[in-house]
């Protein structure tokens, strides 16, 4: 009992040091798994290649979407839909490409440009499907971009991606089917899309499992 004591306590002080010491951009959603969390405003210090240190400011609005320019009357509007290269936090807002090309557009169009841009680390083109239909809700874009690498296409049906190691997110996603989405049975599955789930302590076994 002493040791499951100790060892619970030393979870929960990983926890809470891990939350306090890095600001979660993630959060979880009950159709797509994960997504970007609203309203988050936080400095990265990041390393390149070389090793050389820069720092990365990172935020997200109302609608979980990072984001170039303004809104305001004649602004074009882009939705960006992507993957870890649009959604993670290699590079702060001002950098990251989807600003780039705002800023590329706007100095040869003579025109203002707002780019939304939102989707997930490890996401499917399904779940960016998915997203961009809830957003359109909320934000009619001029313009749609999806960002995409080749295994956001593997990553849309559950037996293809059966054959990967990522746990934390073949049991979360949604996969594609006529019906609608399907995703993982079991307990396995349950776990991951429990709160427990969410742990910074289960991510870290898991990343070390996979």
């Amino acid at each position: 009992l002493c040791t499951l004591g100790l060892f619970l306590v030393l979870v929960a002080i990983y926890e809470i040091g891990s939350r306090v010491w890095r600001t979660e951009t993630y959060e979880a959603d009950a159709v797509l798994g994960w997504r970007l969390k609203p309203g988050v405003k936080a400095t990265f210090k990041m390393r390149d290649a070389s090793g050389a240190a820069y720092v990365a400011d990172f935020a997200t609005d109302a609608l979980g979407m990072r984001s170039y320019g303004s809104v305001a009357s004649g602004t074009t509007k882009v939705l960006v839909v992507g993957d870890s290269f649009t959604a993670d936090q290699y590079s702060g807002n001002p950098n990251m490409w989807f600003s780039v090309m705002g800023s590329v557009l706007e100095a040869r169009l003579s025109k203002k440009f707002f780019v939304g841009a939102t989707g997930g680390a490890g996401y499917g083109t399904y779940q960016e499907l998915l997203l961009a239909q809830r957003l359109a809700k909320s934000f009619a874009p001029d313009f749609f971009v999806v960002q995409f690498c080749a295994n956001d296409f593997f990553n849309n049906h559950m037996e293809w991606e059966s054959s990967g190691v990522v746990a934390s997110q073949f049991y979360r996603r949604p996969y594609f089917t006529e019906q609608g989405p399907a995703y993982v049975q079991g307990p396995l599955a349950a776990i991951f899309r429990s709160p427990i789930g969410q742990s910074r302590f289960v991510a870290k076994i898991s990343g070390i499992v996979e």
